[in-house]
């Protein structure tokens, strides 16, 4: 049988009748620097950082398949097409001689005849456009992803944009080199050629600096501890 509150005051004092109430912070629950937190993980510590930027994600997508469709169609016309047509014909082709194509486009446009320049010109004008257009699309993705707005961007941008026009200009105008070899179309036909390598190889460099350029970014971010996951929860 339980005892009373008098009969407990008697027996053990005040203390045990009234007993103190719960401390203040029973009352209040769990802390806020410790609520909700997993467990190992105190405050400070660095963890993952929350979800990635799907903008940012996506954009970078873009760029990857638009350079893997450019290399594709590249090598499918410089290493297949043209070199196999070369072959047929018993000729060198204009784009791998730019330099020696004035002297020789009467006797190129002899070997070839009539079919070999027709299959020439379907050439340039299937996997010959499609191939600038791509290797200009990859390389504007590139810049504008990775070079704020501004005059660089531009600059950057003109090469990528004169390989586009200087390609296909090129093209035509080989073609007409091909049909009236006396003329002076070939020379024309050869600084197009030349100008065309010299910027792609400009272009290179492009790719080249900016890869080393973000690169050097993440280091140095990463060594300020700005990248995603070096941030200490709060």
């Amino acid at each position: 049988m339980g005892m009373s509150k008098g009969q407990k005051q008697r027996l053990y004092g005040e203390a045990a009748a009234n007993p103190a109430p719960a401390p203040e912070r029973a009352r209040r629950g769990p802390t806020p620097s410790t609520e909700g937190r997993g467990d190992g993980i105190g405050p400070g510590e660095w963890v993952p950082a929350g979800r990635p930027n799907p903008q940012k994600s996506s954009s970078g997508m873009i760029v990857v398949v638009l350079f893997v469709v450019a290399a594709l169609l590249f090598a499918a016309l410089h290493a297949w097409m043209l070199p196999q047509l070369g072959s047929q014909t018993r000729v060198a082709l204009p784009e791998f001689r730019p330099f020696t194509f004035p002297r020789d486009a009467a006797g190129i446009s002899e070997s070839m005849g009539d079919g070999g320049r027709s299959a020439y010109s379907a050439v340039h004008w299937s996997w010959g456009l499609l191939t600038p257009l791509f290797v200009s699309l990859a390389w504007v993705a590139m810049i504008g992803r990775s070079v704020p707005r501004g005059r660089a961007r531009w600059a950057l941008w003109s090469a990528p944009l004169a390989y586009l026009v200087i390609f296909i200009v090129g093209n035509a105008v080989t073609d007409a080199a091909l049909a009236a070899p006396d003329g002076a179309a070939p020379v024309a036909s050869a600084i197009l050629l030349t100008v065309r390598w010299a910027l792609l190889a400009i272009m290179i460099v492009e790719a080249v600096w900016l890869a080393v350029r973000l690169v050097r970014g993440k280091f140095d971010a990463f060594s300020r501890g700005e990248l995603e996951g070096q941030q200490p929860l709060r």
